[in-house]
């Protein structure tokens, strides 16, 4: 039987910027989409919202504007010079940025919070969560009522793991190197790049951490919320991971010398299936029981040390991370073409954000700024 959906023309995707057609892969539309060739053209050509993007020598760039480059310049073009945000909802990321924030918070204090200071840190987090969605859907606050659920059992059990980061003693034993004294939490960082041609730019990012040890050596704390721990995969990866290697470059100019290594700090997300007849309650009470046994610790709470010796971390800026900017100064200056990766659009852990507009010229679930905004100021 033959198909009746509809086939997206190639050339009719137009770029805002210079006008140029971009060659979009060929893309079925579903039965069940009222979106016709036409509607879907008209969404393209319509007179966009007048904005002040990203540009490479005002704003420099980052570990997550690397990644996505690399990943899928046309979903880079939307993102970064046209502003658009999707506003899907994602329980992992909600998790992590939670967590991260808490990571901050708990590394200065000298002694951890028992569960009455986590709830008024959470409270704290909540007011600065609703000034980054000041109307959020009933979607983003169940997901977001998950999240406070979940690292309110999960936190105090992880601060109990590794409780000689405080009191320089670990009730469960510690095989990796310890933090001392702090000299940076959540700090933004930038060192300057030069091209060959003597024009600059600037490389910037923000630092989970950055501690001494007890032999005065520096290291970057990097923490990651994963649902999955896969230790071989980080090992292997580790030289040419773009978000260390990076921290480490930096790093060295910002502290005024070279750093040991990196120690990873995983908190695994818990994996707990949310039943049909849960409540939020049933379900974090789940999650505390299995997250509270002490042999389910290992399970949870992992780090690895790496040590990387700074000779490493100039072949991969060699290697990798100058021939990447070269690659987006002549994507500023239009001498690369922008196009749609369509092995970007969909992964093992679904379609990609922007996969709507792309796909069906459909922005409705996205959001425009007007400038673009580097560590929370805009331009």
């Amino acid at each position: 039987m033959r198909s009746k959906n509809k086939l997206l023309k190639p050339g009719m995707l137009k770029s805002y910027d210079t006008g140029r057609k971009i060659i979009s892969p060929v893309t079925l539309l579903p039965n069940k989409s009222k979106t016709t060739v036409k509607t879907l053209a008209v969404r393209h050509q319509t007179k966009p919202k007048k904005v002040i993007g990203w540009d490479l020598w005002d704003d420099g760039v980052n570990q997550s504007f690397i990644g996505k480059f690399l990943q899928c310049r046309y979903q880079t073009h939307l993102r970064y010079r046209k502003l658009w945000k999707s506003q899907k909802c994602s329980l992992p990321i909600e998790f992590g940025d939670y967590c991260h924030w808490l990571f901050s918070k708990l590394y200065v204090m000298q002694s951890p919070p028992d569960a009455n200071g986590l709830k008024k840190l959470c409270k704290e987090f909540h007011k600065e969560w609703l000034r980054e969605h000041p109307i959020p859907s009933q979607k983003q606050k169940e997901i977001q009522e998950r999240v406070y659920g979940m690292v309110a059992k999960v936190m105090p059990e992880y601060i109990k793991r590794w409780d000689g980061d405080w009191s320089g003693k670990y009730k469960y034993g510690n095989d990796t190197v310890r933090p001392v004294k702090w000299i940076d939490l959540e700090g933004y960082h930038t060192r300057t790049y030069t091209y060959p041609d003597g024009k600059k730019t600037v490389l910037h990012n923000i630092f989970d951490g950055a501690f001494y040890d007890k032999k005065k050596k520096l290291w970057i704390f990097e923490s990651k919320t994963k649902g999955r721990i896969e230790e071989e995969t980080l090992q292997d990866g580790i030289l040419f991971d773009t978000q260390v290697m990076l921290y480490l470059w930096i790093a060295q100019d910002v502290f005024k010398e070279k750093p040991a290594g990196v120690l990873y700090n995983v908190l695994r997300r818990p994996g707990q299936n949310w039943l049909k007849e849960d409540t939020l309650k049933s379900f974090c009470d789940r999650v505390e029981k299995d997250v509270s046994k002490v042999r389910r610790y290992d399970h949870y709470f992992k780090r690895w040390e790496f040590a990387i010796d700074y000779s490493e971390v100039l072949a991969w800026k060699k290697a990798f991370l100058d021939p990447v900017m070269q690659e987006i100064r002549m994507w500023q200056e239009g001498k690369l073409a922008t196009y749609i990766n369509p092995f970007a659009l969909v992964s093992k852990f679904g379609r990609c954000d922007m996969y709507a507009p792309i796909v069906w010229g459909d922005y409705t679930k996205c959001t425009q700024g007007d400038r673009y905004i580097r560590n929370g100021v805009k331009k």
